[in-house]
């Protein structure tokens, strides 16, 4: 992906809290069966927009897991390497997966609970759909309250991660499922995603069509943001659909943990997919609560063995004070 060092953008927010979201969440959404129809019409939404809301997926067990142990890790890392809270993405923004120097929280608690709860509710049928996945890792997105910048719109790779796949603009190589751990509103910065934007003759041809710069940005892109959503909702998206962050005028911190699918076929071509994250998972843990299946699409380079070194916090990580434009 692209990004250069940069100012922090930033412009009025204040117009635009309060105003219903331009994303038709109900053209993109499905409620969760658990039954073949209801996998089958959400893979269909996929291929379509480039994705998919999962509803009803994670449950409230798990998303209150995985919500303390980001607070957790934000007062562990991200409020004591950065306490003028300058963010590693932009002010008041973090990457949480970066806290870590194997570059995913997997060994956090909750990550493989929700793994398998989306496993348990059909989610591997899904994966199986389109074309076949393994897990990569738990990553992780935050935005302080009283954040009040805006994330220009961006894809998150603008080129095929191998030549093979020049000619093949459609091959998904990473898919992330997002999931709310508590309610996204009109105020605390929920995401703001333009389904089927870049078109698939454009997705590697943004030098030429690249997504408008912030001052230039149409009001029905700025709104089109992922609310409401109620906490459990998964949201399945192509990371190289446009998207940008949004402010945090609430008086809460929004987070939105993440679990990370590389296509079978991207960690066939290469090699270099497996060494980017280190061993942070224990191998214990994951006998304990995945299913045999759920198993057999956990990425093995992600998993500790005996003798290894437990995952330690990178505090350098924290804070890019040049943050980032895309």
């Amino acid at each position: 992906m692209h990004r250069e060092r940069s100012r922090s953008p930033s412009r009025d927010s204040k117009c635009k809290q309060g105003k219903v979201s331009t994303l038709k969440i109900d053209d993109i959404s499905v409620a969760v069966q658990g039954d073949q129809v209801s996998w089958t019409q959400a893979a269909a939404i996929f291929r379509k927009y480039g994705v998919v809301i999962l509803m009803n997926l994670i449950s409230t067990k798990v998303t209150n897991l995985v919500l303390k142990s980001l607070r957790d890790l934000y007062e562990q890392w991200g409020a004591k390497y950065d306490p003028e809270k300058i963010g590693n993405r932009l002010p008041g923004r973090y990457d949480m997966g970066s806290a870590y120097n194997t570059q995913h929280l997997t060994h956090l608690p909750g990550y493989l609970e929700a793994l398998e709860d989306f496993a348990q509710k059909g989610g591997l049928n899904l994966l199986e759909q389109l074309g076949g996945y393994k897990f990569v890792g738990g990553q992780g997105q935050l935005v302080l309250a009283h954040t009040d910048n805006w994330q220009p719109l961006h894809g998150d790779y603008y080129s095929p991660w191998h030549e093979d796949l020049t000619d093949e603009p459609e091959h998904v190589a990473c898919a992330e499922l997002m999931f709310t751990v508590h309610p996204l509103t009109s105020t605390n910065g929920a995401m703001r995603i333009l389904p089927g934007q870049p078109s698939w003759d454009k997705m590697y041809r943004q030098t030429e069509f690249p997504p408008p710069k912030l001052d230039a940005e149409p009001e029905t892109y700025q709104l089109s943001q992922l609310f409401p959503l109620p906490a459990g909702c998964g949201i399945l998206r192509d990371i190289r659909i446009w998207h940008g962050g949004v402010p945090n005028t609430s008086n809460e911190d929004r987070h939105i943990p993440v679990l990370q699918f590389y296509s079978n076929r991207v960690l066939s071509l290469c090699s270099s997919c497996a060494s980017e994250r280190g061993r942070g998972v224990d191998e214990d843990e994951v006998k304990a609560k995945l299913s045999a299946k759920t198993q057999d699409i956990l990425a093995q380079h992600i998993v500790r063995r005996r003798g290894d070194d437990m995952p330690w916090l990178e505090g350098k990580y924290a804070c890019w004070p040049g943050t980032f434009s895309y």
